[in-house]
């Protein structure tokens, strides 16, 4: 599932530390993580400008200015993004759906219901993570913020519910959209471990929520060196937790027990969007994945470490064997697409 497990100590050299996950459904696939400098593999919105006519944002895709600064994050499938760091003032920012008031979480499957809420001038929130980094700090991003209802307001523009993860070494917040497109800013306690899912920060209804905390428990925080991410990234996975007896059982769920979401079918009756079965016995034409995470170590104003791992599954491709192989990466090794400590 879409999550933050993070902690926020103000006064030390690693003053900020998160790790990021990311799954998304067959409809709303993920792009690759973008950077600022020669070793990218994907495009950077400084270089492809027309990716932001694509995304709605406050200040970001307005000022040509701010595309100059150092920014990574990843690309959807929109031009948007779900988490983005910068690299000039050490300012992070990943966001999360929320639920409606309906309880729906994320992008309706619906392709009726994306256009009916297109014509009622609702836009994606993918473009608010470039937004928030492109502040100079992350209280002045909290600052600008504020003013989201009253522009989407302005616009006669519309936004569905999310969390924002907006953070530098000096000061973390998370910001909650509302369906009535209000918002609220809850600081977070610092020297602490927090999670932060689809069901809010901490959020006790959360089964993962607790099991991470419960995971974590005496283990020190990682830092800048990759190699002491490895505690952390032991408990975020299958190993040692659940097997493939558990995968069979109608009654499990892996986004509860894991930092983990199951491939899922793309047929287009009934069982469109459902978890694939476990051995696959379905055709593999009909199997489709994508997953990223992130790990990201701030100081003051520099990000010192970032390391970044994808794997999408498309249809026809093979895909693990084993339920443990999807749970990947399990040590910062695993890391091969971008495994970057960035210079001051």
């Amino acid at each position: 599932m879409c999550l933050a497990v993070f902690i926020h100590r103000p006064g030390n050299e690693d003053a900020f530390v998160v790790y990021e996950t990311r799954d998304q459904s067959i409809h709303l696939r993920q792009g690759r993580m973008v950077t600022a400098s020669g070793e990218s593999y994907g495009c950077h919105w400084r270089d492809d400008p027309g990716l932001l006519r694509r995304v709605w944002t406050m200040r970001f895709g307005r000022d040509e200015a701010l595309l100059g600064q150092q920014v990574r994050g990843g690309l959807d499938a929109g031009g948007g993004t779900w988490v983005a760091v910068n690299e000039d003032t050490g300012l992070y920012a990943k966001i999360l759906i929320a639920p409606t008031v309906s309880g729906e979480l994320g992008e309706s499957p619906s392709t009726e219901l994306r256009q009916q809420r297109a014509k009622a001038g609702y836009v994606t929130r993918s473009g608010l993570c470039l937004d928030a980094v492109s502040y100079p700090s992350a209280a002045e991003a909290i600052a600008g913020l504020r003013a989201l209802p009253a522009t989407l307001a302005a616009e006669g523009r519309r936004m569905l519910p999310f969390f924002l993860l907006v953070a530098d070494a000096e000061h973390a917040y998370v910001v909650q959209h509302h369906d009535q497109d209000d918002i609220e800013v809850h600081p977070v306690t610092p020297n602490e471990v927090h999670v932060l899912s689809v069901r809010g920060l901490d959020a006790p209804q959360a089964t993962l929520t607790g099991l991470i905390h419960e995971r974590l428990a005496g283990l020190p925080a990682p830092g800048a060196d990759p190699v002491s991410w490895d505690p952390w990234l032991a408990t975020f996975g299958l190993a040692g937790y659940l097997d493939e007896r558990s995968y069979q059982d109608p009654a499990w769920r892996a986004h509860r027990m894991t930092a983990l979401q199951p491939p899922y079918l793309n047929t287009t009756d009934e069982t469109r969007h459902r978890r694939a079965p476990w051995p696959v016995d379905v055709d593999p034409g009909e199997v489709e994945w994508t997953k990223s995470t992130t790990c990201a170590v701030l100081g003051r104003r520099r990000v010192r470490a970032l390391l970044y791992e994808e794997r999408h599954v498309e249809p026809g491709e093979p895909w693990p064997t084993a339920i443990a192989d999807l749970s990947f990466p399990r040590t910062s090794s695993d890391y091969t697409a971008v495994v970057t400590p960035v210079p001051a």
